[in-house]
C-alpha cells in the first residue's frame, strides 16, 4: 500500500507519535554495492564479458573488483555496465581519447534530456569526466557508427535518475 492509498483509508485519524510517523516518512537509502553483506548474492562482470552471480565473502579481490566497477547488485546492473563500458572502447576506437588537450580542442558528447538527442560541445579549459575528439565531425561520425539510439539508450539514459514525481 503506498502513502496515498494508507491516507485515503485513514485520512481523518489522529497521530499519536508524530516522531514515528516521520521516521516512516524518511525516504529509505537506496542499496549500493558498497552496503553489501557477507553471503549477500552479486554479480561480477568478469573480463571476457560474462556476467556472474556469487555470494560476497569480502575477499580483497572482490573489493578491488567492486573498486574498478566490475561487481553490482544486479544482473540488469552489470548488463548496463558492460554495454556502457563497450560503447566507451567504441568511442575510444572511433577516434576519440581520454585525454584532455588543455587549451586545445575537445569535442564531447552531451545528452539533451528533453529532445532526447546527442549534442556535441567543445571544451578548452573545463575538464569534464568525458571521451574527446579533435573534431567535432569525428564525434559526429563515432556517433553514426554506433548509432545515435544505442547511445542514447545504452550509454547516456542508464545514467539518468528520476525523481518519483517526474516519472
Amino acid at each position: 500500500m503506498n502513502l496515498k492509498e494508507y491516507i485515503e483509508l485513514n485520512g481523518e485519524r489522529e497521530i499519536v507519535d508524530i516522531e514515528a510517523l516521520e521516521k516512516c516518512l524518511k525516504p529509505k537509502k537506496q542499496k549500493t554495492i558498497y552496503d553489501i553483506k557477507k553471503y549477500d548474492p552479486y554479480f561480477i562482470l568478469t573480463l571476457d564479458g560474462s556476467i556472474l552471480k556469487d555470494e560476497w565473502n569480502g575477499w580483497r579481490s572482490e573489493e578491488d573488483m567492486r573498486s574498478m566497477g566490475f561487481v553490482s547488485l544486479t544482473e540488469k546492473e552489470a548488463e548496463i555496465r558492460k554495454k556502457m563500458l563497450m560503447i566507451d572502447e567504441e568511442l575510444i576506437r572511433l577516434g576519440g581519447r581520454r585525454e584532455f588537450k588543455v587549451c586545445g580542442f575537445n569535442y564531447f558528447l552531451n545528452f539533451n534530456t528533453i529532445s532526447e538527442s546527442t549534442v556535441y560541445a567543445l571544451a578548452g579549459t573545463y575538464m569534464g569526466n568525458e571521451i574527446y575528439f579533435d573534431t567535432e565531425d569525428q564525434a559526429r561520425k563515432a556517433v553514426e557508427q554506433i548509432g545515435e539510439q544505442r547511445l542514447i539508450d545504452e550509454y547516456f539514459k542508464p545514467r539518468m535518475i528520476f525523481e518519483e514525481d517526474q516519472e
